[in-house]
């Protein structure tokens, strides 16, 4: 019925077929229109279009997060082929893979992914903020921030986070997970902070950089010491250490359903910019 086809010079202009309004009109435009080659192709491989009978009739923008993790950034067809049974054929392509994350924003039906198959397996709140000063907080005489030290401190880290993130959504991580990250791109060695109250490591949280953007991100305090004001002090320490670093918006990612945690972030001023849902197939091959 299709075939996919992968941008190039020729079949550049196509996109301007389509009326894009989400999040990612801008890096999409600045791929499809960057004077460099090679980059141009080494951005735009995972831009497919879609082609029937020597048509161009849609277009697919993915990316593969992990080992059978695919993000959809957009999915679209011309109107007279956008039916239920040319997205059945397009999806074909992540037969075999365990969950597609798809953006609120992408303005492909729900009711679609449903009818394919699929269900909501978790919903992700995408925030932001402007950081237009330094935060100010009560000084606690108990509390102390401590940057992240190599050879010392992995041990606390993956005890902090594996008792914050317990859920059969995230894995447990271990040290030599943290030694793998150090070499990431996206790795920030002086963002990564502990909160210690009274010398015991009590909460952590850390900046990474990710598509020239400033992230928060692994942030959480341990159960027995919320509810004491401790994560808000983490937040604006590490808000703060975003702009010395001479960020002035920084971003952070929330499973939707961790009320407690959303508050925080809206009581400090952070606003929901999009939600991302991750949809899982309980049978891939029934396509």
């Amino acid at each position: 019925m299709y075939r996919l086809e992968t941008i190039n010079n020729s079949n550049l202009n196509f996109i301007n077929e389509f009326n894009i309004t989400n999040e990612y009109k801008e890096e999409l435009i600045d791929i499809c229109t960057n004077k460099n080659i090679f980059k141009k192709l080494l951005l735009g491989k995972n831009i497919k279009y879609i082609k029937s009978e020597q048509k161009y009739i849609g277009f697919l923008w993915y990316s593969k997060l992990q080992y059978q993790v695919y993000k959809i950034h957009c999915i679209k067809f011309i109107p007279e082929y956008s039916t239920f049974e040319y997205y059945k054929e397009v999806f074909r392509f992540f037969d075999s893979c365990n969950s597609i994350i798809i953006s609120e924003n992408n303005n492909l039906n729900a009711n679609l992914l449903i009818d394919l198959g699929f269900s909501i397996e978790r919903a992700i709140i995408e925030m932001g903020r402007e950081i237009s000063s330094y935060e100010e907080f009560n000084i606690d005489e108990n509390i102390s921030f401590t940057t992240f030290k190599d050879g010392k401190d992995e041990k606390y880290r993956c005890l902090i986070q594996n008792i914050v993130f317990d859920s059969a959504n995230r894995q447990s991580i271990d040290e030599d997970d943290i030694i793998y990250e150090k070499y990431q791109n996206y790795y920030i060695p002086e963002g990564c902070i502990f909160m210690k109250c009274k010398g015991v490591h009590i909460g952590y949280g850390q900046l990474i950089k990710k598509d020239a953007k400033i992230y928060i991100a692994n942030f959480g305090v341990l159960p027995e010491y919320r509810g004491k004001g401790y994560g808000k002090k983490l937040l604006k320490y590490i808000v703060n250490l975003a702009h010395d670093l001479g960020s002035n918006k920084i971003y952070l990612k929330c499973d939707k359903k961790n009320m407690e945690a959303v508050n925080l972030y809206i009581c400090e001023g952070f606003k929901t910019i999009d939600t991302y849902y991750e949809y899982k197939k309980d049978n891939i091959d029934s396509f």
